[in-house]
């Protein structure tokens, strides 16, 4: 009983051997040039392996703090689940965890590992869908996906108004500006499948009745429900 979660994290993080500096690249190239390209090389990989000691600090600091809450939910698992989780999930939720780019995202990661533990979700496939788009989300447009949850309806009417306000020259360039960018974070949010135009009244004889709307897609609910993005906005 307990220290389920403990154990899981230690077991997925095991001394991993290292291959060292591809010197392939050092050794193809002469003169200045090779140095330039070796010297890229390591920068590339210094900034990785940063990357990687914030990233994964930051995702084990906030699978910490849910030792107690988490190892209730996993005492409740089958053996199976249990194995399928330690060996599946947490790996998969490393791998993105790793690769992210925004530090404020890696909440987001470790909230769907905790999703996947409370709905026993353990299919690979469906944890990759959910991590593959939260990967191609920046943290503005996932603040604009937000807000076509009805609950956030009158954050983005505030912040709206404050733009229409400002007629200044400059602030009629920055509402340009803005309009422009929020277009064209619609139109990616659409093309992904989290969120859609529907009319207020329906369709009635193929007609659509009342303004159109832009709203979540089920698709769209339920990635805010497995990230719990509500939770911190």
């Amino acid at each position: 009983m307990g220290n389920k979660l403990i154990a899981m994290i230690k077991d997925n993080f095991q001394p991993l051997s290292e291959e060292g500096l591809p010197l392939i690249l050092e050794a193809s190239i002469d003169g200045v040039l090779g140095q330039i390209a070796s010297g890229l090389v390591s920068f590339r990989l210094s900034y990785k392996q940063r990357k990687f000691e914030e990233n994964t600090t930051q995702a084990l600091k906030s699978l910490l703090k849910r030792t107690r809450k988490l190892d209730a939910k996993l005492d409740n698992l089958t053996d199976e689940v249990r194995h399928n989780i330690a060996a599946r999930v947490l790996p998969i939720t490393f791998d993105y965890v790793q690769d992210e780019l925004e530090l404020e995202k890696i909440e987001f990661i470790i909230n769907g590992f905790e999703s996947a533990v409370e709905g026993m979700i353990t299919e690979e496939s469906v944890i990759i869908a959910y991590h593959d788009v939260l990967k191609e989300l920046r943290m503005a447009e996932i603040r604009k996906l937000i807000e076509f949850d009805l609950r956030n309806i009158n954050r983005e009417l505030n912040i709206n108004l404050d733009l229409i306000m400002d007629r200044s020259r400059e602030g009629r360039r920055t509402q340009s500006t803005v309009s422009g960018y929020e277009k064209y974070v619609e139109s990616k949010l659409t093309q992904i499948g989290l969120i859609h135009k529907e009319f207020e009244g329906g369709i009635v004889a193929g007609e659509g009745v009342g303004r159109p709307v832009t709203r979540l897609t089920e698709f769209g609910k339920n990635l805010l429900d497995y990230f719990k993005m509500l939770e911190l906005t």
